[in-house]
């Protein structure tokens, strides 16, 4: 693409099972970017995960660091890189249906079938000289061929992850978990690295390295701290895994998603030259599917604290809005009815404050309720839709 050269978007469109979905035309770089875009449903989440489309342009947006253990750096980065790859070349985008799950369910499989045995072998040749506990293999039900051969050392706390993915290949995590609630992690994962890391969760990266310089690394840079008694059993791991991946996950909905910033050093770190129209559509994009993941857990918490009979509880769900401070003012007017103010100025005033000054100037019928307050992962208020009967 020649330097200077904007590009539009013709069509964006959905793979759902066998169906390829128009939902929106978007604005070519000429144009404002509107708000068409930002309301046409865009995601149609499939709660089973299992399916990841493999036509078009295929996103595997189920590719995200997992830092709570140090595990799975499952490359959000290659969702952009194809992305903004095939925008530069082609003009078209085409999602896959399958977003990045704020969950996941690990699930023993000793019979799995790996792409490459040999490489395989050769790493778990080289983890059996440190004296490790082999726990087995596991696949991810919501990342379809993603395979993790998990080991444990109980005495040093230490935790080693050998992962593949069928599109990148093979890696391996050296990580601890420590008392304070942190994490230190040396990974050979290629790309993950341009991504915010949460405070305390440190991460070197060292691309491709072998696994005697992991190892090496590991000993020289793990912090002098108590580390945590990493679970020996396969069960007892799995949800370990899960419940880091949850936490990491929370961490990052919670900031409404991948910056501007990341998302801009994921495309230069590719070599990719992409304008600023680009990097603000995927950052939409990144806000409201951090939405729908941090859904799943203020819905957890609310449901918990109310202690609703399961009936009543299937009824308020659906109405249910959270509104926290790091969403953008543009997407919180968007959860308002369409009556609602739209104005560009406020003052300086919050997401919540933004989103409750318009919802007291909403018509009695139209107002939502205000339920209760959150505070965690993100300080939260729950409004609830007005329910027609």
């Amino acid at each position: 693409m020649p330097n200077g050269q904007s590009w539009g978007i013709d069509l964006l469109y959905i793979h759902r099972g066998a169906r390829t979905i128009p939902v929106a035309k978007v604005p070519s770089a000429q144009t404002p970017v509107g708000t068409s875009l930002l309301t046409a449903g865009i995601y149609l989440l499939d709660h089973s995960f299992r399916s990841f489309e493999q036509r078009g342009l295929v996103m595997e947006i189920a590719l995200k660091v997992i830092v709570g253990v140090g595990a799975l750096v499952l490359l959000l980065s290659l969702f952009l890189i194809k992305a903004f790859s095939w925008l530069v070349k082609k003009g078209v985008i085409t999602f896959s249906a399958a977003p990045t799950p704020s969950r996941i369910q690990l699930e023993q499989d000793p019979d799995v079938r790996w792409q490459d045995e040999f490489e395989r072998d050769k790493a778990r040749s080289k983890l059996a000289l440190y004296d490790l506990k082999d726990l087995g293999y596991f696949t991810i039900y919501e990342m379809k061929g993603v395979i993790l051969n998990a080991f444990v050392h109980g005495e040093k706390g230490l935790l080693v992850v050998l992962y593949e993915h069928p599109a990148v290949g093979q890696w391996v995590d050296f990580a601890v978990q420590f008392h304070d609630g942190g994490s230190f992690t040396v990974t050979s994962a290629k790309a993950g690295h341009e991504l915010e890391r949460r405070p305390n969760h440190d991460k070197i990266y060292c691309p491709g390295a072998s696994v005697e310089a992991l190892y090496e690394k590991f000993q020289t840079e793990t912090p002098a701290k108590d580390v945590v008694q990493i679970p020996d059993t396969p069960e007892i791991f799995s949800q370990f895994f899960q419940d880091a991946y949850k936490e990491d996950m929370d961490w990052r909905n919670a900031r409404s998603g991948q910056s501007a910033d990341e998302i801009r050093r994921i495309a230069q770190s590719a070599g990719l030259e992409v304008n600023e129209q680009a990097i603000e559509i995927q950052r939409r994009l990144a806000e409201r599917a951090a939405y729908e993941g941090l859904m799943l857990t203020f819905k957890e918490m609310l449901k918990a604290s109310k202690r609703m009979p399961e009936p009543e509880w299937n009824q308020l769900e659906p109405s249910l809005v959270f509104v926290h401070d790091k969403m953008s003012h543009s997407f919180v007017m968007e959860l308002l009815p369409g009556n609602a103010t739209r104005s560009e100025k406020y003052n300086g005033m919050t997401a919540r404050e933004t989103f409750r000054s318009r919802n007291e100037q909403l018509a009695n019928d139209e107002k939502l309720e205000k339920l209760a307050e959150l505070h965690d992962p993100v300080e939260a208020d729950v409004y609830c839709r007005p329910r027609r009967r």
